[in-house]
């Protein structure tokens, strides 16, 4: 029986985070202990970045409907991307702040609030 799990902005900006090479030691191994176990909420969250095309990974198809994450190779560019507008911590307070404001957190409106941010601070420098 397949298992349906609701998307957590959290749980993908700390997969990001880690794929990308910006995530702390703790996140590195929690991230790995989670994908050698299995981690049904973790690989429904890379699969969801891997058919978006944020980020590639290997996940081989299994007759259950779950979906069993092998391996997770790269970001890709639009992967990148994205952790590029959410990577710093006061960016994505802010961005959370707004979202939950605006009640939605699907993946390009988190993106555009996030770049909204970060150009507002920009702004300010010059």
């Amino acid at each position: 029986m397949t298992k349906y799990f609701k998307l957590d902005i959290e749980v993908i900006r700390e997969i990001l985070l880690v794929v990308g090479g910006l995530g702390t030691i703790e996140q590195q191994d929690a991230f790995m202990t989670k994908l050698k176990n299995n981690d049904q909420i973790q690989n429904f969250h890379i699969a969801i970045l891997h058919d978006a095309k944020y980020l590639e990974a290997i996940i081989p198809p299994r007759s259950d409907g779950y979906r069993h994450v092998v391996t997770v190779k790269q970001l890709t560019w639009s992967g990148y991307d994205l952790l590029e507008s959410i990577k710093e911590d006061e960016i994505w307070r802010q961005t959370k702040d707004a979202c939950t404001k605006i009640g939605s957190f699907a993946i390009p409106i988190v993106q555009k609030v996030a770049a909204g941010i970060l150009g507002k601070m920009i702004a300010g420098f010059l």
